[in-house]
């Protein structure tokens, strides 16, 4: 959109999706060393759409970390017990706008 007036011209866009599933925001790195950056490996945005499961599981495919809670996110230990530097997969159910279950799946590095 342009809009031009007497005091000058203004520009904007804005993202028109088809389907009502809006794309959700996953990091895919994390650093747990207590220096308040990227400490929790959590979902930066859900777009209001509804979060049913977030879940992390390890190489041995052992679920570690659930949740259905948004805000909540994982802080790289197991029992207290900080994890080591490795990949860990997360899946991810959520109902989007229209109610559609979609799947989100990926993995995720933990960096010390």
């Amino acid at each position: 959109v342009k809009a031009t007036s007497y005091c000058g011209t203004a520009t904007d866009s804005i993202m028109v999706y088809s389907e009502c599933n809006l794309p959700v925001y996953i990091p895919n790195a994390f650093t747990p060393n207590g220096d308040g950056l990227n400490d929790i490996f959590k979902i930066a945005d859900m777009k209001n759409q509804q979060l049913v499961d977030f879940s992390i599981y390890n190489q041995w495919g052992q679920k570690i970390f659930t949740t259905n809670n948004p805000l909540q996110g994982w802080d790289g230990k197991v029992n207290s017990v900080k994890q080591p530097i490795s990949a860990f997969v997360y899946l991810i159910h959520y109902k989007d706008f229209s109610g559609k279950m979609q799947l989100i799946k990926g993995t995720v590095i933990l960096v010390r």
